[in-house]
């Protein structure tokens, strides 16, 4: 009776199977198609739904073709404060831990050093990435009603968590730098400096890189956080 039974369920297993997981295809490219769409009212409505199934594991931007290509260099230096029973807290200097990745990437072609100068990078992007255009268009052209008004602060809404998603993934990668840097040692704040390197001109197209201008900010200090090691 059973073999008779499996029998019986598995032609309508072949045949249900296909259309089962192309349904689910198609609801997955849908969301995400209503995910990457710019604001309207209609998304307004749908938007905590959507995100809830994108974010964190399908996050995505179409900003594939950069219109400006940035001509400049970013990394990240960390500074860590320490503290024991017999020194008390001590904060050490700023040590670029983004350089050191970048040249076991050009040293070495198969290197995990690209993935954790990824992770450096989306944060910093995540918290200074500008606007996308629908969102400048939104925001040049002022009007006073009501759904104007909620999609100007879903717009805010999206800003802040987008930097607060930035700083955490900064601190958690700067922790886990302290970790490795000061193994002995309980750490108990992170810091973080950003530095900008500016290309040099094309009329001085010539020199080296270091020839441009470097500007340095600095991130607020941020509570320590377990993580593993870099």
């Amino acid at each position: 009776m059973a073999d008779k039974r499996r029998r019986l369920l598995a032609p309508w297993f072949i045949r249900a199977a296909p259309i089962g997981l192309a349904l689910l295809v198609a609801v997955h490219f849908g969301i995400t198609l209503a995910y990457l769409t710019p604001i309207t009212p209609l998304k307004l409505r749908v938007i905590e739904p959507v995100k809830g199934y994108m974010e964190p594991f399908f996050t995505q931007r179409w900003t594939l073709f950069a219109p400006t290509v940035l001509a400049q260099s970013r990394w990240l230096l960390v500074s860590c404060r320490t503290e024991d029973g017999q020194r008390g807290r001590q904060e050490h200097g700023y040590v670029d831990i983004t350089q050191p990745l970048r040249e076991l990437k050009r040293s070495y072609r198969l290197t995990p050093a690209d993935r954790l100068d990824r992770a450096q990078m989306a944060g910093l992007s995540m918290l200074q990435a500008p606007d996308d255009e629908a969102v400048r268009r939104l925001l040049a052209k002022p009007d006073d009603t009501a759904a104007y008004r909620d999609a100007v602060a879903n717009v805010e809404r999206e800003r802040n968590k987008r930097r607060e998603n930035g700083t955490r993934l900064l601190a958690r990668v700067a922790s886990a730098a302290c970790t490795r840097l000061y193994p002995g040692e309980k750490v108990v704040e992170v810091g973080v400096r950003v530095a900008t390197r500016k290309a040099p001109p094309f009329s001085r197209r010539m020199e080296p890189e270091e020839a441009g201008e470097t500007s340095y900010a600095d991130l607020p200090w941020q509570p320590f956080e377990v993580t593993e090691t870099l």
